[in-house]
């Protein structure tokens, strides 16, 4: 029903979602008619029905449509690009999966890139590898990155995020330069991204950004000439905190296949949920169970290209408690303020789910409860002292693995 508003603004939702998430795909690959097209579509029916979408979302639509116009390559996408993966600046987490979104929009086959999910699975058993002897012998890496710099670069606030990767840095003994918000930096003056890269590299030998544009990692990682990691873009990945949640989940489960895996809360936005349902969706025998209000349901792009596309279980349900007792592991998210732009959908949805020890007498002893932290209220402080909570010990892995990953991006062998 193309009035009904709800209807509407749910699938002009997904249609810009899934449209900004293929963008540095499609751009990368040399696929810049495809995107334009769909593109140029969807902000033209966000224009055609501003009552809907409201004027924040009208301009930013406008404003992701001029900022791709300027990503255009110069070299064309081939075989050899398509299957060579992104810019090496960008984690290995994403790879695979754009590899294969690439191959597709270029006319591949998908077994012509079938040995990149090999390579993924490889470099996450490695970066895991590296972060547990870390864990087990800290003293043999303390010098590792002497007289490397880091450049955390965020644009939205962040405490865990850009705190971890600074006393990554300085565990390994290297030096941080620090940029803690877009006001403190040139952006503020309107310097674009790709100018901040660039300038970034005369002064540092990585950069980990955080952005609230979904796509900008790509951008910096496509104009610096040194390694760019994404720490965070919009509502579209967050690989590193997926490095964390697997590395928990190894370190509790010892095991990557055969879990039934909850994710609960805001699956919309929840970027850290879409990264962990990629990343986990390569494992044999994996089981999802979405749970969340019909508004913030996962987006409909995720479903069919990951989990319908690859054959992969998963049921959507809202009712969290039911869900307990058949799950390995609970993954829960917050709502997330700034991702809306209505403050009463906030207000309104923002207490769906509040995991509390009385809930847990239904879970099992086995429970593994994962969070991306910040917490607000979605987990009951006294749920805390429950063994089976594991968000703590996950903030502090998420040190642990990207140490390995600025190890590994800085080609340091210890």
């Amino acid at each position: 029903d193309r009035d009904d508003p709800v209807l509407l603004r749910e699938e002009l939702g997904d249609v810009l979602l899934q449209i900004v998430f293929h963008a540095d795909i499609e751009k990368d690959a040399g696929c810049f008619n495809i995107y334009d097209v769909a593109n140029d579509e969807c902000v033209k029916m966000i224009h055609r029905h501003p009552h809907v979408f409201g004027t924040a979302e009208v301009e930013n639509a406008t404003q992701v449509s001029e900022n791709w116009e300027q990503l255009k390559l110069k070299e064309k996408g081939g075989n050899k690009r398509v299957l060579s993966g992104v810019p090496s600046g960008l984690p290995s987490i994403v790879k695979a999966y754009r590899i294969q979104e690439k191959a597709r929009n270029v006319g591949f086959e998908w077994d012509d890139a079938s040995g990149a999910w090999e390579k993924l699975l490889e470099e996450i058993d490695e970066l895991i590898a590296t972060a547990e002897d870390i864990i087990a012998h800290p003293e043999k890496y303390r010098d590792s990155c002497r007289y490397k710099k880091l450049a955390t670069l965020f644009f939205e606030p962040s405490t865990r995020t850009r705190l971890s990767f600074e006393a990554a840095m300085y565990e390994l003994g290297g030096q941080v330069l620090s940029m803690a918000s877009a006001g403190s930096s040139s952006a503020a003056k309107g310097e674009s991204v790709a100018d901040t890269a660039k300038t970034i590299s005369c002064y540092a030998d990585i950069i980990a950004m955080r952005h609230p544009k979904e796509g900008a990692p790509m951008v910096a990682a496509m104009n610096a000439s040194i390694p760019v990691i994404n720490a965070g873009d919009g509502g579209h990945n967050h690989p590193t905190q997926t490095l964390a949640d697997l590395l928990t989940i190894w370190r509790e489960k010892g095991k990557f296949t055969g879990l039934t895996i909850g994710l609960c809360g805001d699956l919309k936005f929840g970027r850290t949920v879409h990264s962990l349902i990629a990343a986990m969706a390569r494992y044999t025998g994996n089981k999802f169970v979405l749970i969340s209000p019909e508004e913030l349901k996962l987006p409909s792009y995720v479903k069919k290209d990951i989990l319908q596309k690859n054959g992969i279980e998963y049921v959507q349900t809202t009712d969290l408690e039911g869900a307990l007792p058949d799950l390995d592991v609970l993954y829960m998210t917050r709502v997330q303020r700034e991702r809306f732009f209505n403050e009463e959908d906030y207000l309104r949805l923002k207490d769906s789910y509040i995991l509390t020890p009385e809930k847990l007498e239904k879970a099992g002893e086995g429970l593994k409860i994962l969070h991306p932290l910040p917490r607000v209220n979605e987990i009951s402080v006294a749920v805390d002292d429950d063994p089976r909570a594991m968000y703590f010990p996950q903030a502090k892995n998420g040190m642990f693995i990207r140490m390995a990953l600025i190890l590994k991006m800085l080609e340091v062998q210890v």
